[in-house]
């Protein structure tokens, strides 16, 4: 990189309130990892769970970088984590806490497969609106498609495949904070409170049951949530509650409603710097969950973006 880019990057990622950034990821490799932990090195300082709320509160030296894990995917456990704790880099990994337990695929595993079958444009459609549905109608639907085209998720694959509470316990061992992300990753905001509450709620005590110690986080997944969602999460005995609005983090950072910044496997060394600085303002990037820049107004009133329909 340029001497002079990278100064004056520097220089932006340190000016200002804001004190730092939750990066989301979920597949990362050990060389996509390690090339994303070598280009966010430069200017920020990687903390452990443990370290955040203080330094939410205050500015380093530099600004600091909390990486997150979602989905818990067997690629995390084989190649993810070695290489952090190899580079001395902490982090969070967030389990869906079913497909822990039984082995299997996620449902978007399955429509990733189905994706590639020679739909019609009615079940094209049906697949493309599967996150405005409840968890029954998603099942039920791909279910169904799974049958008729004979189509299964690769579980040899570990981007596909979970890990196992044995990984867990490893990884939890090795000083990183394993995490409650649902039981089953539903979109929240279309469930019921009660079946909402209850993914919440029994993903948290599984992960405090078979880790040995308390559960300390939980991230909505899709980032799709509301203030009461939030709440009850952080009711549950978590620390912090994460989302997906994509800004950075400043000392009035409600803990129950925490920012992350998407950081997706495809992206270049400069795609990453660019969308970490685009996500400084806290209006330029649109949440990845569907609904765009609400999250602005949801900071400004009180109220979280996603008490508006989840269109993604």
């Amino acid at each position: 990189m340029n001497k002079g880019l990278e100064q004056a990057l520097a220089f932006l990622f340190r000016s200002g309130p804001c004190t730092g950034i939750v990066v989301g990821n979920h597949t990362q490799n050990r060389d996509q990892i390690r090339q994303e932990i070598e280009v966010l090195g430069r200017f920020f300082e990687f903390i452990h769970h443990d370290q955040l709320a203080d330094r939410m509160k205050k500015k380093g030296r530099r600004p600091f970088c909390l990486l997150t894990f979602d989905d818990g995917k067997k690629i995390n456990a084989l190649e993810t984590a070695p290489q952090l704790a190899e580079l001395g880099v902490p982090a969070v990994f967030y389990l869906v806490t079913d497909a822990v337990t039984t082995g299997r695929a996620l449902w978007f595993d399955l429509r990733n497969v189905l994706l590639r079958a020679p739909l019609t444009d009615e079940e094209k459609q049906k697949i493309a609106q599967l996150k405005t549905l409840s968890m029954d109608r998603v099942g039920a639907l791909l279910d169904a498609l799974a049958k008729k085209y004979q189509a299964a998720p690769d579980m040899s694959d570990p981007c596909v495949a979970p890990m196992s509470w044995d990984d867990a316990a490893v990884l939890h061992e090795k000083g990183f904070t394993i995490g409650a992300h649902t039981c089953s990753h539903p979109v929240l905001t279309r469930e019921t409170r009660e079946s909402a509450c209850r993914e919440i709620r029994d993903s948290i005590a599984q992960v405090s049951e078979r880790i040995g110690t308390r559960c300390a986080s939980f991230a909505f997944p899709n980032g799709s949530y509301t203030d009461d969602l939030a709440s009850y999460a952080q009711g549950c005995g978590v620390s912090s509650v994460m989302t997906t609005d994509p800004v950075w983090a400043r000392p009035e950072t409600e803990l129950w409603r925490l920012p992350r910044i998407d950081i997706y496997t495809r992206y270049t060394p400069w795609k990453t710097l660019v969308k970490v600085a685009a996500a400084k303002p806290g209006y330029v990037l649109k949440n990845p969950n569907g609904t765009g820049r609400a999250y602005v107004t949801g900071r400004k009133t009180g109220f979280s973006q996603s008490r508006r329909p989840d269109s993604g």
